[in-house]
């Protein structure tokens, strides 16, 4: 798990830093970092959404070899470990990261280091920013908005299809959820999850995890239901999004059928945990749960 760029000049090959947060109870942001070594370019993708719909959306794109930093310095946007700053269109930010420190690894790492395909890493599980973000004259202050930054690499992927949702914003500041369920080629759903409850990770992200664990979304549908199971610990999940606090965007690949992505930020997320070892029950709700499902199926027209 790692955030430094790993790219260094290979192709094919793709890597991609993404910034999800919330800018207010009604509000929410998504940034998109692209080094794209296959085709010879880097972009800036910018999103912000509100509970009824999307209100700006916004990509540049430069030649790759413009792009410098330790992780992307050049063109629309800078990213560090600390700061986010950039200008897509009439989205601009200039962001201070605040990570608190939480990690977790989704790919086993015989996985990793077999290349089987794109790795992706959460690295920074629970995130605060600070700093704000502007559309045109509106300004957006944000001082402790929870997020997420999310990291990808790799020459390709055989993934055509996946669901991953990630929520911080629930009523304790303790509690951190993140699960993906994803359809390598040739394979069933692949689920990895993870829940930070009472200062301890329950996680369900080993091999054997990966493919016991119950899971089922719709490739064209608004909700993601699992189940996993290991030493006595039950977590089960249901996470639904509202088409209209959804946005769709759209993803050209060069190894395999374009995919197109629906977004929300203000997904409803319930989360039950039963620890019998620890005697512990929970059931979590939080209707600020960032959530999306890709794949080739189109559902709403692709704002980007």
């Amino acid at each position: 798990m790692t955030l430094a760029r790993q790219w260094r000049g290979q192709r094919p090959f793709e890597e991609v830093w993404f910034l999800e947060a919330l800018l207010g109870p009604d509000h929410g942001l998504w940034i998109r970092y692209v080094l794209d070594a296959t085709a010879g370019t880097a972009s800036v993708w910018a999103l912000v959404v509100g509970r009824t719909g999307v209100i700006a959306a916004h990509r540049e794109t430069v030649p790759i070899g413009t792009i410098g930093g330790v992780l992307f310095s050049g063109g629309a946007g800078r990213l560090e470990r600390d700061v986010a700053v950039g200008k897509a269109g009439s989205i601009a930010w200039d962001l201070r990261l605040d990570d608190r420190g939480l990690r977790h690894n989704h790919v086993p790492m015989w996985m990793r280091m077999a290349g089987l395909g794109r790795v992706y890493a959460p690295a920074a599980l629970d995130l605060r920013i600070a700093g704000t973000v502007r559309v045109g004259d509106r300004e957006f202050a944000v001082e402790a908005g929870p997020g997420v930054l999310g990291h990808l690499w790799g020459a390709r992927s055989g993934t055509r299809t996946w669901a991953w949702a990630h929520c911080n914003a629930f009523d304790r500041e303790d509690l951190v959820f993140e699960g993906i369920s994803a359809y390598p080629k040739g394979v069933g759903p692949a689920t990895s999850l993870v829940l930070y409850a009472d200062g301890h990770a329950y996680t369900f992200s080993r091999t054997r995890d990966l493919f016991r664990t119950w899971s089922r979304f719709s490739k064209t549908g608004w909700s993601w239901v699992f189940e996993a199971r290991r030493d006595g610990r039950v977590l089960t999940g249901r996470i639904e999004l509202e088409p209209e606090a959804a946005a769709t965007v759209h993803y050209a690949r060069a190894d395999g059928p374009d995919l197109y992505c629906t977004n929300s930020r203000f997904a409803h997320a319930r989360i039950v945990l039963r620890d019998e070892r620890r005697g512990l029950d929970l059931d979590l709700q939080s209707r600020e749960c960032a959530f999306e499902i890709a794949s080739p199926d189109r559902v709403l027209p692709a704002v980007l």
